[in-house]
């Protein structure tokens, strides 16, 4: 049974999300590199969405204040070159709880920008036939009104992008 994100900011200064952290920010790669720990990031990204979804500005920046140590600052800016992988399961995960009916407001046009990405970012990393079939998974599952709309609103899109696949 699927189950609702449930989270919100700890502080929203401007354009700014602050996120207070009682331990590191930071992990181990396992190259013995240190690195922002990466649940962190992801959280802040999913912070400026819902900023973005009920203050209707998407927030310049995340900064995370652990209790010890320095401040780190994370841009939030949408249009940034994410990593592929991230894009594309960020994409994926957005096409997957649509599916499931949630969502608040949910347009097509929400549908179609989630796909769009999916598959940009699966172009990156090369995966375009594997995400493709993942998706249709996605909307071919059953037959509820939500998976409905969103087969609806991407079976066009589909279509298209199944037809220059062929031309290849």
């Amino acid at each position: 049974m699927p189950s609702k994100i449930i989270g919100k900011p700890d502080v929203i200064i401007g354009d700014e999300i602050h996120d207070y952290k009682s331990g590191s920010v930071y992990e181990d790669t396992p190259e013995g590199k240190q690195i922002i720990k990466q649940g962190y990031i992801r959280q802040l990204r999913l912070y400026g969405y819902l900023v973005y979804e009920v203050q209707g500005y998407w927030p310049a920046k995340g900064k995370l204040h652990p209790m010890l140590g320095e401040s780190v600052e994370i841009d939030l800016d949408p249009d940034i070159d994410m990593e592929p992988a991230f894009a594309l399961g960020s994409a994926m995960a957005a096409l997957h709880w649509l599916s499931e009916g949630w969502g608040y407001e949910v347009t097509s046009a929400d549908v179609v920008e989630a796909y769009d990405r999916a598959i940009d970012a699966a172009a990156r990393l090369k995966k375009v036939d594997e995400v493709t079939g993942q998706i249709r998974q996605f909307i071919e599952s059953n037959e509820s009104a939500s998976v409905l709309f969103v087969r609806q609103s991407l079976q066009g899109r589909m279509h298209v992008h199944l037809s220059s696949v062929n031309e290849m």
